[in-house]
């Protein structure tokens, strides 16, 4: 693989620069392992430069300790701490506005990633010509719930908000500059960076790896992030629920309309009677949780609306550590 990628490498001009964002959030045992399989990067691409930005998204175990000490003691390492967890997407976008490099990475800090997919997903953009190419994983080792989660959420994804969404899903990217500028300037804290890339259909590859174990610790994805990113990801990139709620309205008008002239013509001309209340009781209640379950759907679409208008900030700095010459 380095060979192939030393031929292609010989023809550029300059020699190009890599950015490594690498978000993490309470991965005091992990951080070393991670920042030395970048620094591999030496011998798989030598004729490369490059950065690594740590974000801390709010650890509270003493990770950032151990990056600012890698910030100052390497030039080509920068750390950046937020002041409480904001998310892992908000992390990423930190990272994306202080890198310097001509492709930019994003790296799981839990060492599941590895460096290799990174030469190869650089390679798939420098050989085809690509603005972005992302690591999708051959097998998925989750649980049976994870797996059913992620095939409905691409699946939905697919049907009705972004038809090229690829179906086996999206982990690690490399962009270029291009790319990441676009996400920097369209970005919001009601999107989704992954779905926006896609949506703006840049040219882009995919490469296939098999996502190692996680060296120590457990993941932070937790089912509420998951469940955000799901409502996110449609109340940003289609109307379909809303519409959902228009045909849903309309039919229950129409099915009204019937069974209202039903009960007319049988009660002038049959003498129809109806007793109890069961029935009308289970109509009502059905009829107010479709009204309510309308309402709610409304009510993601226009409180996502009030939060870009409040322009409120993706994350607040804390601190950011580096050496005197690599200011941030």
């Amino acid at each position: 693989m380095t060979s192939l990628l030393k031929s292609n490498f010989d023809k550029l001009e300059k020699k190009h620069k890599i950015s490594f964002i690498i978000v993490f959030l309470n991965e005091f045992k992990n951080l070393e392992f991670s920042f030395n399989q970048v620094q591999k990067l030496d011998q798989l691409l030598p004729d490369f430069d490059y950065e690594i930005i740590f974000v801390d998204d709010g650890s509270t175990d003493g990770s950032w300790e151990i990056v600012k000490e890698f910030a100052k003691e390497h030039s080509n390492v920068k750390a950046i701490s937020f002041t409480r967890n904001f998310g892992a997407i908000s992390a990423v976008m930190a990272g994306l506005k202080v890198a310097q490099g001509d492709y930019i990475v994003d790296m799981a800090a839990d060492g599941q990633e590895p460096i290799e997919l990174f030469v190869d997903l650089l390679k798939c953009n420098l050989e085809n010509g690509y603005e972005i190419s992302w690591g999708v994983r051959r097998t998925r080792n989750d649980s049976f719930f994870n797996k059913l989660f992620s095939n409905i959420y691409y699946r939905l994804i697919k049907t009705f908000a972004i038809s090229n969404f690829p179906r086996e899903g999206l982990d690690a990217f490399c962009m270029n500059r291009r790319v990441a500028k676009f996400i920097i300037q369209n970005y919001d804290s009601t999107s989704n960076l992954h779905n926006l890339t896609y949506w703006a259909n840049f040219d882009y590859g995919k490469v296939y790896y098999d996502r190692l174990e996680r060296t120590f610790g457990e993941s932070k994805w937790s089912f509420t992030k998951k469940l955000n990113l799901f409502i996110n990801s449609f109340v940003s990139f289609t109307y379909a629920p809303l519409r959902l709620v228009t045909i849903v309205g309309g039919v229950f008008f129409f099915v009204g309309v019937i069974w209202g002239s039903v009960i007319i013509y049988h009660s002038i001309f049959h003498g129809f009677e109806y007793a109890g209340y069961a029935s009308l009781m289970a109509l009502l209640l059905f009829g107010f949780g479709v009204t309510n379950l309308s309402l709610g759907i409304v009510s993601e679409y226009i409180w996502r609306a009030f939060e870009v208008n409040k322009k409120k900030p993706l994350y607040i700095i804390k601190e950011t550590a580096k050496k005197k010459e690599n200011a941030i």
